[in-house]
Order: C-alpha cells, then structure tokens, then sequence
C-alpha cells in the first residue's frame, strides 16, 4: 500500500464497489486500484469529538499510546481517534490499512456489539483490517496484546 496525496491507493484482485481498472501489466493480468479519498478521513464535522477523545482518553487507550506514539512501535506511524468515513477509530496505522480498537464495558451489551460488527464490517470493505482489544486485556498483557499487533503487519 502506498499512501499518495488525495487518498490511499492499495492494490486489489477482487471485485469492490470502488475499483477503477489500469492496463494490463506484463503477463496481460488486470490490476485494480481502490482510492479512499482524503474526504474520507478526518472530516471536518467530527473534528471536535475526535479531540475531545483524544482529550479524554480512557486508561487503556493512553497506556496503549505511549507504545504507539511518535513512530516507535516497529517504526510504524499510528494516528489516534482518527476519523475514517462516519467512524472515529481509537487508532489507526495509514501505512498497514490497521485499525485498533479498543473495548471497555460499553461495548458487552448486545446492541453495542452488533453496532461494533457492522462498524468493522464498513471498514473492512474500505479494504482495512480492524483488531480489537478489550481494555482489560491492554493494562494487564500488553506483551500479548503489541505481539498481536505486529502480526498483522506487513513484512518491512
């Protein structure tokens, strides 16, 4: 995946709603592209929510951060309480297509976790992959919890 300004570019083999066909490359296979538009990130209506978030963060999600922060996790950049469509992520890294979210008591009753299913279900059709973590699991196994991360990276 290559990040580009104007939107993230990834390539696909699959049929998904927003794919735009290249030319062939060599061998005559078809390459598709799928482009997530900037204006679908960070979008100016959620831009007080995502700071009062980043303001206000729960115990796991800071104790998480300071992991994360300035590029020092297997030198992966992440974002926190950044916006993807209609949806504030608790963290994502642009450069793996990575969501975390993390899961406090909010989230165990039976409405949030079908809310929480179709919530990962649009992003993945954005062509990203979303992890969860309850909040629990991040204070008490962060060992666990960083190795489960760095599983779902990208071979650098």
């Amino acid at each position: 995946m290559s990040e580009r300004r104007g939107g993230v570019i990834k390539n696909y083999q699959l049929h998904h709603p927003r794919l735009k066909s290249t030319p062939p490359q060599r061998g005559g296979e078809n390459k598709f592209i799928i482009i997530l538009s900037m204006k679908n990130f960070n979008r100016k209506e959620l831009k007080d929510k995502r700071k009062h978030l980043r303001n206000n963060p729960t115990q796991a999600e800071a104790f998480l951060w300071g992991y994360l922060k300035n590029s020092q996790f297997e030198g992966r950049k992440f974002r926190r309480q950044s916006s993807i469509n209609n949806f504030i992520v608790d963290f994502y890294c642009p450069e793996e297509g990575l969501v975390i979210e993390l899961d406090g008591d909010f989230h165990f009753n039976e409405k949030a976790i079908k809310d929480d299913e179709i919530r990962t279900q649009k992003l993945e059709e954005e062509g990203l992959k979303v992890i969860r973590f309850e909040n629990q699991e991040v204070l008490l196994n962060l060992d666990n919890v960083l190795s489960e991360i760095k599983s779902h990276f990208k071979k650098k």
